[in-house]
């Protein structure tokens, strides 16, 4: 199977929006897990999360650190005008 989990949510949205990721994340590493073929992508406001997951004690970093080589990148245009193009990059992320 492949899969494209594309993550929109802002992280400053709070619980709610920590859990559309943590589900996100947790759908690609299970998926991952199972052999699939698995990318997950940040876009629009979702171009936060990036450096919030990168955060040591995060709640969801391990989920994300452990799902890291399925990341594809984050929309480089969507980082532009949600101020996160600077987040992007120090994360490591292919824009």
């Amino acid at each position: 199977m492949k899969l494209a989990v594309i993550i929109l949510s802002d992280p400053k949205n709070g619980d709610e929006a920590l859990g559309r990721v943590f589900n996100a994340l947790a759908t690609a590493a299970e998926a991952h897990a199972a052999g699939d073929q698995v990318e997950v992508v940040f876009q629009g406001a979702g171009t936060h999360w990036p450096k919030e997951l990168s955060r040591l004690g995060h709640p969801a970093g391990a989920l994300y650190q452990s799902v890291r080589s399925v990341v594809a990148g984050a929309s480089c245009a969507c980082a532009a005008v949600f101020g996160a193009t600077a987040e992007v990059q120090a994360c490591g992320l292919p824009e």
